[in-house]
């Protein structure tokens, strides 16, 4: 085997090892990310009608199904994200279990985050228009206060905390709506069995003074870390350095943030008034809510903020390899079958298309094959039979309406040729169809007394025997009766077969 195949053969196996085909009902297309405690697949599920659905599935990592403390955060998490609804946080639908772990059914969001979003708008030495950085911290927050907001099924308030709100949680989908996720860590206040324990957990980068210290905490930290995405976002730079999280902790604890207007001055001045209440290191004098640091935002008259269909075509133009990446990933996925399909359907070079008309071809015109010409040729023959019986009952009809008439025009001193007191015979002409025959006077008959009287039709009497049809009127039935008879036995054996 060449090199090349081999080591193809090699990643394909490696990739088919990783990547599982089937968890639950959902068929796994491809990796989205992987993270510290789970993988995120891009999935979908199907019904009937051609019905399909993406989602996005959260399984833990393998080496963390034999811990309880795994299973029980990701299980938690799931029940806590449950319970959030609202726009600007990714929705979480359904948790399973399958032979690869547990895993989290969530919406399916086309887009990326916000750190790769603004990490691929700064390594070009640019930053994100603020209209439309402004309009990605307000949804960011609107969903986070929403989370903060939740409730147990009882009502009361579940006192929740993200405790990693960063650029990496955050999603900007491509339809302009940005979207909170990952509440992995998060913690409730005051349960004991739901909150993990007090070490730190979270970006160093983006921790608030009393969680790095490992201090109790509140919203107020997550207000912290929504502060310093908005800082990074409106001057285009990193607040702390990458790399080194003992130097970042430390400066954390330590050294107070430098103010928006000190970076750019042409930023305004709400807003640097705002982002500063919100990176205040006394959680007792920073910004006590989200919807409070959000409603700051909002009171700026420095620019209008962008719309989702700004943000949309924003994220369109920036983001097009990130968006075609998973469109060509379904694409490859969906190929196969395509080209299976149309090869089947194709026919093979070299061959010839052969038609076979049998002895059972009605007009000229072969009568089709399988389910749909046995229904065509059952209609044929109910049609055909149809017509025949409606010609014979024409004909009958017919002739007892020259009897009625008959009976009828009889003059009244003059017995009926059905009256039983008429010994002798009465004779009918042949005449033409178009005229209806008349019975001629009995001699007999029209020497007898008149009366008063005389029954049409007395009991117990017989109608006469059918006049035969002249030539003319017998030719379309006959024709009719010929034909059918040509035919019938090419549609009718076929036809009755079948039951």
């Amino acid at each position: 085997m060449p090199v090349s195949c081999r080591a193809l053969l090699c990643v394909h196996m490696s990739v088919a090892m990783i990547l599982p085909s089937l968890l639950g009902k959902y068929e796994v297309l491809l990796r989205l990310g992987s993270g510290g405690m789970a993988s995120v697949y891009l999935a979908r599920t199907r019904g009937p009608g051609g019905f399909e659905r993406l989602v996005a599935l959260k399984v833990l990592h393998p080496h963390l199904l034999e811990e309880a403390e795994g299973r029980r955060v990701i299980l938690e998490e799931g029940r806590i994200a449950a319970r959030i609804r609202h726009g600007n946080v990714v929705a979480v639908t359904d948790v399973g279990e399958s032979d690869q772990g547990i895993y989290l059914v969530m919406d399916y969001v086309e887009g990326a985050t916000l750190s790769t979003l603004h990490r691929q708008v700064m390594d070009r030495g640019e930053r994100i228009p603020v209209p439309i950085a402004l309009r990605i911290v307000v949804d960011m927050l609107a969903g986070l206060h929403a989370a903060h907001e939740t409730r147990s099924a009882e009502g009361a308030p579940l006192g929740l905390v993200h405790r990693d709100v960063s650029p990496q949680n955050v999603l900007v989908g491509a339809d302009g709506v940005v979207r909170l996720t990952d509440f992995g860590i998060a913690k409730v206040i005051g349960s004991a069995g739901v909150t993990l324990s007090d070490q730190i957990k979270g970006k160093p980068a983006y921790m608030a003074p009393e969680q790095a210290r490992a201090r109790p905490i509140d919203r107020r930290a997550d207000v912290w870390a929504a502060g310093v995405v908005a800082w990074e976002l409106l001057t285009g730079k990193r607040m702390f350095p990458v790399g080194d999280n003992v130097a970042t902790l430390l400066q954390v604890v330590a050294e107070p943030r430098p103010r928006l207007r000190s970076v750019d001055a042409t930023i305004d001045a709400a807003i640097d008034d705002a982002v500063a209440q919100a990176l205040e290191r006394d959680p007792a004098r920073r910004l006590a809510t989200a919807e409070a640091f959000r409603a700051a935002l909002l009171q700026q008259k420095w620019v209008p903020l962008a719309d989702a269909r700004e943000v949309a075509e924003y994220v369109a133009a920036e983001l097009c390899d990130a968006l075609a990446a998973p469109r060509e990933a379904l694409e490859a996925q969906r190929r196969p079958v395509r080209d299976a399909l149309a090869s089947l359907l194709q026919p093979v070079e070299g061959t010839e298309l052969m038609v076979h008309v049998d002895e059972r071809s009605v007009g000229g015109v072969t009568s089709p094959s399988g389910r749909q010409g046995r229904v065509q040729r059952r209609w044929v023959a109910v049609v055909v039979g149809t017509a025949v019986v409606g010609l014979g009952a024409l004909a009958v009809l017919r002739t007892r309406g020259h009897e009625a008439t008959a009976s009828d025009t009889s003059p009244p001193g003059t017995a009926s040729a059905a009256s039983p007191s008429a010994s002798t015979p009465v004779a009918f002409r042949p005449v033409r169809s178009e005229s209806p025959p008349l019975a001629p006077p009995s001699v007999a008959a029209s020497a007898a007394p008149k009366s008063t009287h005389v029954p049409l039709r007395p009991a117990g009497s017989r109608l006469p025997a059918a006049p035969p049809l002249s030539a003319a009127s017998a030719a379309p039935v006959a024709s009719v009766v010929a034909t059918t008879s040509a035919k019938a036995p090419a549609l009718l054996p076929d036809t009755l077969g079948e039951h």
